[in-house]
């Protein structure tokens, strides 16, 4: 079998064909990189081969260089840099025929090929004659244009996953003034979009050259210029250009604003829809910028000088053109919804809204007290739609006399003959229910619900969704009286369930999502109903469990019954949150039964839910759950080997967490295969890191179960815990600085569990070894600059429990620097950690006075 039928046979339907194909060729990798891949660049660079044979080739050879994690892509790395040089060489020519091949689907595969390991090459000066190769394709007049299109898309590329800290400054100039110059207005119209787009991908890379402001200018001249190309899509990726800008740079912004704000103005107003959306989609970025700017103003990280009040200064001018732009609805709306001029408007005026604040109010109320009740259906939608996207961002005081005034008119809009303005109602009554709902007064809460209920009957599921979406709203606004006797939702609960149920059996259930959307608004308002609602909580728990057993009808398709077990299985879980022990138990058996049924099925996406209903049954079982304990053993032990399911490997942790909780030392028998799974899980290559730290605050709750019982796993996890704490964080990188946070709170928190548990036991001494590792990671995440406020908070709890723990063995301990430090940075904090570090300070107290054995 030759290559090329290999590969095509890779992507074959048949499971068996693919999966020997791809045996094949991970077999060929492994046993002869470089002569597999010198094979494969040849099939991509021969012109005689058919086309979609020399794309597959290159897919395959952009494949072994990339991934998405960072353990595969460091393995990936090092087998292509431990390659033979002299097949090196081989190889890199190859790609270098291979970009400048006529047929194009070859030429992009090639582009993205360079650009991949490119990227491995160039920060190494391993590939010295790459860039001067693509420089020569872009600026030789002898090159096709194909050719330098897919060079200039490469550069775009190598930029988009290199960092320029790798690179020297000259190769970085380099690659700017190509993609520059390939921007030139002489050019085709091919290698100027290819340009701007690479140049688009390459503004975080050329950081330096943005602090320049020489080079800044010739940056933003070339993408004025491209503004006013002749082709639609350059135009449109040049205003992209300028969002990304809006984003990296918004600090430069100033110097070009008015033309900028010139720009914007009229592509909105004069040019195709794309490019005015892709206009309005700058300001969208800038006003992002400016709130979360404002936020770190009032936060103190930020200093006033720098908000450009960009926004501010454009909003008189750049909302009539919004509003205007608001009227140019799409004519059928029940169709599926595609971005379009009218929809792009509303959002950058919300986003205006939420800049300004209680400025846009008098820049749009005019429009909707024109517009609310006008008989074009175009006008009083947009009308309806403009007073929606500014509730968010004035203050209640400026809106609620505008919304009192409102609401009549919204809930009349509610039966207006037009689809769209139904629609839109419904969504500014669901808004009003989430930001304004002080202004919901008795008065006209029945008509508001009372014209809701109207609307989940409505023929048009957009309308249904919206009216949904209030319903849930509503429901959400009542939580602060989810406790009380009776609320709000006492006096329609159960007419509303009835319609909201109605909803998830409509022949159009899959349309707009209706069917999850009503039960997403039936278990909003079971969790928020009040104690006079109990029983009818106890009918909705029936009605649902007889639901649940009749999805398992061998007529219902399969698709069908997982997405409708999900919904189930969640809203069964729901109630049995909300419900007290006495209406739950009755109903056990049954709920288990049905719930344990949904695991039959594999990969069915019910089971996240089905576990979270299982985790709530037993909190309110508490020790009576351990006569199902043997049966959910199985589905549970398989939800934790599930490590390519990061979000269900995670409900399976949280829920042996219920079961530690619920059962104690009655969960002994299960832990050593629970436990085995667990350091599988921590030990995992492929495991979304997330999970990890779920995993370790386990140890926590399991130890606290079975007490003294956990002293057999002490060793090894508390070495596990040392392991996991060495982890420093050295990195701008804000997702990773929240992840390691993450991680040493679920290890402090683990240590607390820990102590707690073998001191309830009296065998808190076999953690005696590992107490100056446990202090000096303590000690480390404790002072990291980085640190979060829950980190603090376990840190100084962790303190105390070593002294109430330990007592007069903590004596050295206590006496260094550190720990007094620990304390007072915890008395500075808000109320919730000076009480923890009230209770440290006199542990250490009793301790240092020898007051403690």
């Amino acid at each position: 079998m030759d290559l090329a039928t290999v590969l095509q046979n890779a992507q074959h339907p048949n499971p068996e064909i693919r999966n020997q194909a791809e045996a094949y060729l991970n077999q060929a990798v492994e046993a002869q990189y470089g002569p597999f891949l010198l094979a494969l660049t040849v099939e991509l660079a021969t012109e005689s081969r058919p086309a979609p044979g020399r794309q597959l080739a290159g897919l395959y050879i952009k494949n072994l260089i990339t991934a998405t994690d960072d353990a595969i892509l460091e393995r990936k790395t090092n087998q292509w840099l431990q390659c033979d040089p002299a097949t090196q060489s081989q190889i890199r020519a190859g790609f270098l025929e291979a970009i400048k091949s006529p047929v194009q689907v070859v030429s992009h595969t090639a582009a993205q090929i360079l650009a991949a390991y490119g990227a491995v090459d160039v920060p190494r000066n391993a590939w010295p004659d790459l860039l001067a190769a693509l420089f020569n394709n872009i600026n030789s007049a002898e090159i096709q244009d194909v050719t330098k299109v897919a060079s200039l898309e490469a550069l775009g590329y190598m930029c988009d996953v290199m960092s320029p800290e790798a690179v020297d400054n000259n190769v970085v100039n380099q690659i700017l003034s190509a993609i520059i110059d390939g921007m030139r207005s002489d050019r085709r119209n091919d290698v100027r979009l290819a340009a701007v787009t690479a140049l688009n991908n390459s503004l975080d890379f050329t950081s330096q050259n943005f602090e320049n402001q020489v080079e800044r200018n010739a940056i933003m001249q070339a993408i004025c210029e491209a503004t006013q190309a002749s082709e639609v899509k350059i135009r449109e990726r040049a205003y992209e250009c300028f969002a990304t800008i809006a984003d990296l740079y918004y600090d430069k912004l100033q110097p070009y604003a008015e033309t900028i704000f010139n720009l914007t103005l009229s592509a909105i107003s004069k040019d195709d829809p794309a490019v005015g959306m892709q206009a309005i989609e700058l300001w969208n970025t800038i006003c992002d910028t400016e709130v979360n700017l404002l936020a770190d103003i009032e936060d103190g990280d930020a200093n006033v000088s720098d908000y450009l009040k960009l926004t501010e200064v454009a909003a008189p001018s750049l909302t009539p053109l919004l509003l205007q732009c608001m009227t140019k609805q799409e004519e059928d709306a029940d169709e599926d919804d595609a971005w379009n001029i009218s929809m792009a408007a509303a959002t950058l005026l919300e986003g205006i809204a939420r800049t300004i604040e209680n400025s846009i109010v008098p820049l749009v109320l005019p429009f909707i007290t024109e517009n609310i009740n006008n008989a074009n259906w175009r006008l009083k939608e947009a009308a309806l739609m403009a007073f929606g996207m500014i509730l968010d961002g004035p203050t209640g005081e400026t809106l609620s006399p505008l919304v009192v005034q409102a609401m009549p008119i919204l809930i009349t809009c509610l039966r207006d003959p037009n689809t769209l303005v139904r629609d839109t109602s419904a969504w500014t009554i669901g808004r009003i229910c989430e930001l304004h709902k002080s202004c919901l007064s008795n008065e006209i809460l029945p008509h508001m619900v009372a014209g809701l209920g109207a609307s989940l009957e409505d023929p048009s599921s957009k309308v249904v969704s919206q009216a949904c979406f209030a319903m849930h709203n509503l429901s959400e606004a009542c939580s602060d009286e989810s406790e009380a006797n009776s609320n709000v939702l006492s006096h329609f609960m159960p007419q509303m369930l009835t319609k909201l149920l109605a909803i998830t059996v409509r022949e159009d259930w899959e349309q707009d999502n209706i069917r999850a959307t009503a039960y997403e608004a039936i278990n909003m308002m079971v969790a928020n109903s009040a104690v006079d609602m109990q029983p009818i909580v106890v009918q909705l728990l029936n009605e649902a469990l007889t639901r649940l057993e009749q999805s398992f009808n061998p007529s219902v398709n399969a698709q069908e019954r997982m997405n409708l077990q999900s919904c189930l299985c969640s809203l069964v879980g729901e109630i049995t949150k909300k419900l007290e022990t006495e209406h739950v138990t009755p109903f056990a058996d049954r709920i288990m039964t049905v719930l344990l049924k949904v695991f039959e099925t594999k990969g069915a996406v019910a089971h996240e839910d089905a576990f979270m209903a299982i985790g709530f049954v037993a909190e309110k079982l508490g020790s009576n759950f351990l006569r199902y304990l043997n049966f959910i053993q199985g589905p549970l032990l398989l939800g934790l080997k599930s490590f390519d399911e990061h979000q269900l490997v995670t409900v399976a942790v949280g829920v042996v967490g219920d079961l530690c909780r619920a059962l104690g030392t009655a969960l002994l028998p299960s832990c050593d295969e629970i436990m085995r799974c667990l350091l599988e899980l921590l030990q995992s290559q492929v495991l979304n890191r997330a999970v990890k730290p779920h995993v370790i605050s386990l140890f926590a709750d399991i130890a606290m179960a079975i007490e003294g019982d956990f002293d057999r796993y002490t060793n090894i996890i508390l070495g596990i815990l040392k392991q996991a704490g060495e982890v420093n964080i050295n990195s701008d990188d804000e997702d990773l600085v929240e992840y390691i946070n993450t991680l040493r709170n679920s290890i402090l928190e683990a240590y607390t569990g820990i102590l707690q548990g073998l001191k309830a036991a009296n065998k808190q001494d076999t953690v005696l070894p590992f107490v100056e590792g446990i202090v000096e990671f303590l000690h480390r995440s404790a002072a990291d600059e980085n640190r979060s406020s829950e980190v603090l908070k376990s840190a100084v709890g962790l303190l105390g429990d070593l002294g109430q723990t330990f007592g007069a063995k903590m004596h050295s301990i206590y006496m260094m620097p550190f720990v007094p430090a620990l304390i007072q940075q915890a008395a500075q904090a808000d109320e919730e950690i000076q009480e923890v570090a009230q209770w440290a300070q006199s542990i250490v107290a009793s301790v240092l006075s020898g007051k403690s054995k």
